[in-house]
């Protein structure tokens, strides 16, 4: 959902990222990358160049801060150097070690 202000700060303006397991996260970093932390996404350089965090995007919108270096595949992102700019659906499972690490309140729902 889509905010009229720039300033507001509510959860319910923030995108949800939706996992393809069905586990749902606020977007709520400064990157989609860092809104992934909670599931232990892996990241080498956080910047575009390496594509180590590259996941498909099954859909929903996202904006990039810089032009990602890492060559990208038709439905691929970079989480690292780009944010969510409306509700987002991603090819990533949640493995059993992510799922323990992760911690209270970043995930809004984990499918039982």
């Amino acid at each position: 959902m889509k905010c009229s202000t720039r300033s507001c700060l509510s959860l319910s303006c923030k995108p949800v990222i939706t996992l393809a397991c069905g586990t749902t996260l606020q977007a709520d970093g400064p990157t989609l990358l860092h809104s992934l932390s909670p599931i232990g996404h892996y990241s080498e350089c956080r910047n575009g160049y390496c594509g180590a965090c590259k996941t498909t995007k099954l859909s929903g919108d996202v904006k990039y801060l810089k032009t990602p270096m890492a060559f990208l595949k038709p439905g691929e992102i970079l989480p690292c150097c780009c944010q969510a700019t409306t509700n987002i659906k991603l090819d990533l499972h949640l493995s059993g070690s992510a799922s323990s690490a992760a911690t209270s309140g970043e995930i809004i729902d984990e499918p039982s």
